[in-house]
């Protein structure tokens, strides 16, 4: 994978940071010294680009004593609107798709203060289902958080053989789509827990957007992803469930 090009900043530092060839810019925020230890994590935004949501995200991992970073898929642009959104997410190209995540791991990896820490991966929406391609790639990625957004049943990923744990947090809308991805992961040996709630609405997670944002179901789902991820740095991973 190729390397970060340029000088790094000074650590610990929230930062604008450049990778890859192409320059694709992404958000990174690391953790105060001291703040603990646990899995470096790449979190993958939503079909609307790397918005605030996004962004938040990556801050409050770091305040929870994650390094983490988000890659801007769309290079700078942001949809307005679904259609935008949707055009956006149709274009990108599935080749550098692929090498951008893949060197999204590589970047976090490679981050100071312990090379050996496990490297989990976060999805918003759109981003879930490529956080499970992107566990499916890369060896080195042992933890995956799916929000409301999970591989669709055609997708051929070659799931047998991933060490990553799978922890998905469903709205209504997203039960039947979670469901089957939970059991096609299981069925290949991957561990899955999935989480339903039956309230929320699509996007339930994004606090940016208050007419689909449900607080409870955001704070609940928050808390056992930060539990999950504890739990990733050195322990087995519990048994998969589907539960509300």
């Amino acid at each position: 994978m190729s390397a970060p090009r340029g000088p790094m900043p000074e650590w610990p530092v929230p930062s604008e940071i450049l990778i890859r060839r192409g320059w694709a810019p992404g958000h990174l925020t690391m953790p105060v010294a001291g703040a603990g230890t646990g899995p470096r994590v790449v979190v993958l935004h939503d079909w609307w680009g790397l918005d605030a949501q996004a962004r938040s995200v990556v801050d409050r991992l770091a305040a929870e004593g994650h390094p983490a970073f988000a890659p801007d898929l769309y290079q700078g642009r942001l949809a307005d609107d679904a259609d935008d959104a949707a055009r956006l997410a149709r274009h990108l190209a599935s080749g550098d798709l692929t090498s951008e995540l893949l060197d999204a791991v590589e970047l976090v990896r490679a981050l100071p203060g312990g090379s050996s820490d496990p490297v989990a991966v976060i999805g918003l929406g759109f981003g879930g289902a490529l956080a499970v391609y992107l566990a499916s790639r890369h060896p080195d990625v042992r933890a995956v958080v799916c929000y409301d957004g999970f591989p669709p049943p055609e997708a051929t990923f070659e799931w047998a053989g991933v060490p990553a744990a799978v922890l998905g947090h469903a709205c209504q809308r997203e039960f039947r789509r979670a469901g089957q991805a939970q059991a096609d992961l299981r069925r290949s040996g991957v561990d899955a827990s999935f989480f339903m709630y039956p309230s929320a609405p699509h996007g339930f997670f994004d606090s940016t957007r208050p007419d689909g944002h449900d607080r409870a179901a955001a704070a609940l789902s928050w808390q056992r992803t930060v539990s999950f991820l504890r739990e990733r740095s050195d322990t087995p991973s519990a048994p998969g469930r589907f539960t509300a």
